[in-house]
């Protein structure tokens, strides 16, 4: 191995997840150098000595290195697909006064982001979906800056949204699902010990192995950067250097951090979907949500997607993500991305804080965000005991989110000094400034008294808009509740969970109101002479959110057709409600069974109440929770049912 190979093994090991720490020297360029720009001979000379030797270092080649990966790496390009929803501003000048210890001492964040030494770039604090602090001493905001290993849960997401849709099931293995790595050490590993980083191979990055030229980490760095391993004489693939990991424990059994780790999820993404992982994420994440600005997922030569940490982004699309997992997702994404059921599975899948302390870097993470940590989960770094949770990346990238508190705060940096922003995430979660929720979605019952249209409410996300039908989805974490919104035309609702709400009309007290799943309630607001206005929310302790279907009838002429709708004879439905618009079913499919679907009315809505494969048509209908099929003018004939469980539905034939 030459030397400037030698050299790429020790930095790209460090670089891209990084926990150790190096001095710097006091010449470097200001931080306030990659806000400005850099000169065309400064630029040029830098590419120029961006070795990943100097890249090590965290000098004036990082500084400009992490806001121009695209540059020296294959890129993937994530475009914006919806219009931009700018987050509101509500400034809490408090924020800048939290205090931390810092590796300058204790500072008040706003002493600390000004300080030259800190190499701060830039951070966000976003409150409720409106952004309470933000500060950029070292970037401009539309720059794209390297996550580094903040990226690493975008790979889970991806898998547990393919977990969501019955495609990965977590308890099996790695073998079932990827053929050619049967007969290696990742055959019989579980899917749960891939995400939880509890593999039982020699994958792990430690102080041993990121100074390892043959370590299954430095392969995968020295791939992923082109850059021959001495061994083979040649630029490796990241498939064939995981498939050389050899087991070390039982899988389960330790915490052991590694980036090849997620690279294997990406791997496994890509076997599900038959999809580049970059295209999975478009389609299922990005393309869904109101960013500001596409999305760089950077590429080995090989076009793997180097998800482990080599992702680049605006810092405010950064915080987008977060927010998905908060009840201010509908701020920043069309449809609720992040289940309750994904979010719950973060926060109690820790397997507890000795667990995670008898790792190699349990006791790092803790020692950074100087608090009590119950464990990693699913690619994140620390769950709290309160259940907020935190990823962090190499040279002072960050991501902290309290689903309690919707809380989100996201920074970027070039710090090499180990102590960045992250020692000021609990001091200011646990601040004062973000209460938790309290016990009811409507604290103050008339502090807002906006009324908007139903369709520009922000929770009524508007899903079907057809000639005489419109259909829209309400998914209500617990303590949240809608604007006051007006309903004008007569609607049909379907309760897809068993839910406890609150209702308020304009002007009057809350009622809180239960429902099984499966409930249809029919309103005949376009009767009535005035608008109804309401608003509906959920208690912060509640068990679960409200998930609502809501079919609504644009024809105002046309207000009792209920005569047009024949009776359904199929004798696995059974008929629940009736109305001047139709007539409601609740089937129950056994598993292989296919039916005729009724031949009447103008619509058929279905939503089923609980995860199920589906088949309309011999069309696959791969089913989770909230999902919903409406179909117009020309109706599907045959219903099938292709799981191994029996499915159950309410069908809506609308005249």
């Amino acid at each position: 191995m030459n030397r400037i190979t030698a050299s790429i093994c020790g930095m790209t090991a460090l670089l891209i997840l990084g926990t150790g720490t190096v001095e710097a020297e006091d010449t470097r360029l200001p931080v306030t150098r990659a806000k400005e720009g850099f000169p065309l001979a400064e630029a040029r000379n830098l590419e120029g000595r961006s070795t990943v030797a100097s890249l090590l270092k965290g000098e004036d080649e990082a500084l400009y290195w992490t806001t121009h990966v695209a540059n020296s790496m294959p890129t993937a390009i994530l475009p914006r697909v919806l219009p931009t929803k700018m987050l509101e501003r509500n400034i809490e000048p408090g924020v800048g006064r939290v205090k931390a210890e810092t590796f300058l001492g204790e500072l008040e964040l706003e002493e600390f982001l000004v300080d030259s030494r800190s190499f701060a770039q830039g951070i966000v604090v976003v409150h409720k979906g409106e952004v309470v602090y933000e500060k950029y001493p070292g970037m401009r905001p539309e720059q794209s800056h390297l996550w580094a290993s903040n990226a690493k849960p975008l790979s889970s997401l991806l898998i547990d949204l393919l977990i969501d849709e019955g495609l990965i099931d977590q308890e099996q293995t790695f073998g079932h699902y990827v053929p050619d790595f049967r007969g290696t050490a990742w055959e019989n590993i579980r899917i749960i010990d891939i995400l939880d980083m509890t593999p039982g191979l020699d994958t792990e990055e430690d102080s041993q192995t990121r100074q390892d030229p043959d370590s299954i980490a430095i392969r995968t760095f020295l791939a992923e950067f082109n850059e021959p391993y001495a061994r083979a004489g040649r630029v490796e693939t990241l498939r064939e250097i995981l498939k050389d990991a050899r087991k070390t424990r039982e899988p389960g059994t330790s915490f052991d951090y590694g980036s090849p780790v997620t690279q294997a999820l990406v791997l496994l993404t890509e076997e599900v979907t038959q999809k580049k992982w970059a295209d999975s994420f478009q389609e299922k994440v990005w393309s869904r949500m109101y960013v500001e600005g596409s999305l760089q997922v950077h590429l080995a030569p090989d076009g793997t997607a180097a998800v482990h940490g080599l992702v680049s982004s605006r810092l405010r699309d950064m915080a987008r993500f977060g927010l998905l997992y908060t009840p201010s997702w509908s701020q920043v994404a069309q449809e609720q991305i992040v289940t309750p059921q994904i979010l719950d599975r973060i926060r109690d899948g820790v397997r507890g804080e000795d667990f995670y302390l008898a790792g190699y870097d349990g006791p790092i993470f803790t020692r950074r965000l100087n608090d009590r940590i119950m464990g990693n989960s699913r690619q994140w770094d620390a769950i709290f005991e309160d259940g907020d949770f935190f990823k962090g990346g190499l040279m002072g990238q960050g991501l902290y989110v309290s689903p309690d508190r919707d809380l989100v705060i996201a920074f970027f940096s070039t710090s090499i000094e180990g102590g960045d922003l992250t020692s000021y995430m609990r001091p200011l979660a646990k601040s004062g400034l973000f209460p938790s929720a309290g016990t009811s979605s409507f604290p103050e019952p008339e502090a807002s008294t906006q009324v908007v249209p139903v369709l520009d409410e922000p929770l009524h996300v508007v899903k079907h808009r057809g000639e005489n039908f419109l259909v829209y989805t309400n998914w209500i974490e617990p303590g949240v509740q809608t604007l006051y919104h007006e309903h004008r035309n007569d609607l049909l609702a379907v309760i897809a969970i068993d839910t406890t709400a609150e209702s308020q009309a304009q002007g009057s007290q809350p009622r809180e109101q239960s429902a099984p799943a499966g409930t249809l309630v029919f309103f005949p607001y376009a009767e009535e002479a005035t608008p109804y206005v309401h608003r509906v929310g959920v208690g912060a302790h509640s068990d679960g959110p409200f998930i609502n279907i809501g079919l609504e009838f644009q024809d105002s002429q046309k207000l009792d057709c209920s005569g047009e709708v024949a009776e359904w004879t199929e004798p696995l439905a059974e008929a629940s409600t009736a109305n001047r618009r139709g007539q409601g079913y609740q089937l129950t499919l056994p598993p292989g069974t296919e039916i005729d679907l009724p031949e009447g009315g103008r619509g058929l809505l279905f939503v089923p109440l609980g995860p199920a494969s589906l088949t309309v048509d011999a069309e696959k209908w791969p089913v989770k929770v909230g999902d919903f099929r409406f179909d117009e003018k020309q109706l599907p004939q045959r219903l099938g049912n292709t799981g191994a469980s029996a499915a159950t539905l309410v069908v809506f034939e609308a005249c």
